[in-house]
Parts: C-alpha cells; structure tokens; sequence
C-alpha cells in the first residue's frame, strides 16, 4: 500500500491487488472551516408511540467478506411506497453502510413537496446505535454524518418533524426485515447504485500500524 498526502483532507491510497488498482478517496471529517456552530447542533427527536406518521422509514446497512450495502424501505400512510438499495465499495465500512441509507432516505423526503401541513412527519427506523450517537455528537463531522445533520436542518426549516427510533435487528420486525433483505438484494446483485465509495479512518489507521 502506497500512500499520498495532498492538502488538509485528502489522502489518495492506492490498493493493488493481481487484477488492478483501485483508487479511492479517504473519508475525512468536512473542513473545520464548514462546520455548523456549535448552537446550532442537531437535537435528534424520538418517536412518539401514540403519533400517527404518514411516513415510516426503515433502513438498513451490511457489510459482508464481499460486499457492502444499504437498503432502504419506505412507507407513506402504512403502504410500501419507495423501495431503494445501494452498494457501496467493498473497503467501506457498516456503519458507513448505516448512514448512507438514513442520508439516501432524508434526500428522498425532501422531494415529496406535494405533502403539506400536518402530512409532514417522518418516523426513522434504524437499527443502529451508533449513527444516531454519531450526527448528536458535536465533534463528529464526518462526510455522511454532516450530510444527514444537513438533510435534516432542510427538512425541518420546511416544517417536516422528522423523529428516530432505534429497532431490534432480526426480530420479526417486518420494516426492518424488508430493508434487511432489500440490502441483501444489492449484494447479490450487479444493478444497485454505487452510492459511496471512501475509505473510513479506521481503515486507514489498520492499514498503517
């Protein structure tokens, strides 16, 4: 493994393999230049059980020895309405698999404008702890991260409440199994987008002890 320092955030690392090269991109945190003012941090909402969501996301990540992947399942009114899936590049990691859905799923609300007034409220499932730590974290400011910190602070100033919960993964939860398979689906298959391909920081640090 060869490594190249550029400016500030970009380190370009080069993986040989017998086949070919791959060249990809180090997921370094966004510019502290860019970074939103601490006042300003994300207050993630819980999920109230006695409200009604006209929206329930459910999203998905894995990673497996041969691929890394993202489903995402959506409801509108208790019907299946959006199903979405992406891979990622094999090097990423599952939590970046994790948060690529919840981004993936924030981007696709953003273009349901035609719902108004009280239509406007989002429960996502995610059955992840870490993501939800990482976006309340103030100190994290990693690329997917300050990009769902950013889809919601859009969301929100349209008068959407977009609310969280975390859920049980593998227990017959149908949301959750739905998206589990959808990401299963963009493993086996050829015709999921790419949809992120950086290294994480923590493969780098193996990759240099």
């Amino acid at each position: 493994m060869h490594i190249r320092t550029y400016t500030h955030t970009y380190i370009h690392i080069y993986t040989h393999t017998h086949i070919h090269t791959h060249a990809h991109t180090f997921d370094a945190s966004k510019y502290y230049r860019k970074w939103t003012h601490p006042a300003k941090t994300i207050e993630l909402m819980e999920k109230c059980v006695e409200r009604e969501y006209t929206i329930a996301v459910y999203t998905d990540g894995n990673k497996s020895p041969s691929s890394v992947v993202s489903g995402i399942e959506i409801f509108m009114n208790k019907c299946l309405t959006f199903q979405l899936k992406y891979r990622l590049t094999e090097i990423c990691s599952n939590n970046q698999a994790d948060q690529l859905a919840i981004a993936k799923a924030l981007e696709k609300i953003q273009n349901l404008s035609y719902l108004q007034g009280n239509q406007r409220s989002v429960a996502i499932h995610t059955d992840s702890k870490i993501t939800p730590d990482a976006i309340t974290n103030p100190r994290n400011h990693q690329n997917l991260v300050e990009q769902i910190r950013d889809e919601i602070r859009r969301l929100e100033k349209d008068n959407w409440a977009i609310h969280f919960t975390w859920v049980k993964a593998h227990n017959n939860n149908y949301g959750n199994e739905l998206a589990d398979h959808l990401a299963k689906e963009a493993a086996s298959g050829s015709e999921a987008e790419i949809g992120y391909n950086k290294i994480p920081k923590s493969v780098v640090i193996r990759e240099l002890k």
